[in-house]
């Protein structure tokens, strides 16, 4: 039987971490929270939720590091990467499994599909939404539909083949408060465009990454640290930087030695 964790990245949502904690499938046996420093009751409110939680503390800014900090400490065959304000629906990592037991490496949720969408999207958003995408596209050779997009689940085989782990050396440092650059990215992966590089790097290896259809909700409470212009830039980047490093021979996976569902 293959096990599955989720890694959640937090920062102040003890408003909302309850109701996502609460919607997890029953499927799943290891829930990592990665704690950015908050000052509310974040941590509280998870552990009283969910007593079995693995609490990771943060130590390198930004969205893309705590990503990266809990799929490396995870100990399950799958992990699934989860927001913590309530806007991605827990239920539908059944379908993401799903597509990672029939055979992808990486499953990617798409507000792009039949049966997918977003109440999020501002006019901007949506633009450079569908830019990035084009994009993405052309330079590695996909059809995907919906490219910046942070809810995706994949093998943990392959986490060493996509390097991710390197984008934490020589940067923790502890998470001053009452610092105003406390949580800022600090290189390029550190940020939102950890999606990127995950995607671009899979498909640049060779893997395989499957869509599946996922609504996106607005949050339940509190404002998005996510600045569309901004973060939008550092996408882009990522996308060029992917692309022009050497070039990467498909990876040979023994797919074999991923359990059974």
């Amino acid at each position: 039987m293959r096990s599955i964790s989720v890694v959640i990245p937090a920062l102040n949502e003890s408003k909302n971490i309850g109701h996502v904690l609460d919607g997890l499938p029953d499927f799943v046996t290891e829930v990592i929270l990665v704690d950015g420093g908050s000052s509310d009751d974040t941590v509280a409110v998870a552990e009283a939720h969910r007593p079995d939680i693995k609490l990771i503390p943060q130590t390198t800014p930004g969205k893309g590091a705590a990503m990266v900090a809990g799929m490396i400490v995870s100990s399950s065959d799958i992990v699934v990467l989860l927001d913590a304000d309530g806007s991605m629906n827990p239920a539908e990592l059944q379908s993401m499994v799903e597509v990672l037991c029939e055979g992808a490496d990486v499953a990617k949720g798409s507000r792009g599909l039949p049966g997918g969408g977003s109440m999020d999207f501002t006019p901007i958003r949506k633009l450079g939404n569908t830019v990035l995408t084009k994009i993405a596209n052309v330079l590695y050779g996909v059809q995907w539909t919906d490219f910046a997009y942070g809810y995706f689940a994949l093998w943990t085989d392959v986490l060493p083949v996509l390097n991710l782990a390197s984008l934490l050396e020589d940067a923790d440092h502890p998470l001053e408060s009452h610092d105003g650059l406390r949580h800022r990215p600090r290189k390029l992966g550190h940020g939102f465009e950890i999606e990127a590089l995950v995607f671009c790097r899979s498909a640049r290896r060779g893997m395989k990454v499957v869509e599946v259809p996922s609504h996106e909700e607005l949050r339940r409470h509190g404002t998005s640290n996510l600045k569309a212009f901004k973060d939008g830039v550092r996408v882009g980047l990522a996308l060029l930087v992917e692309r022009l490093r050497s070039r990467n021979s498909p990876v040979q996976l023994d797919r074999t030695l991923r359990p059974d569902p």
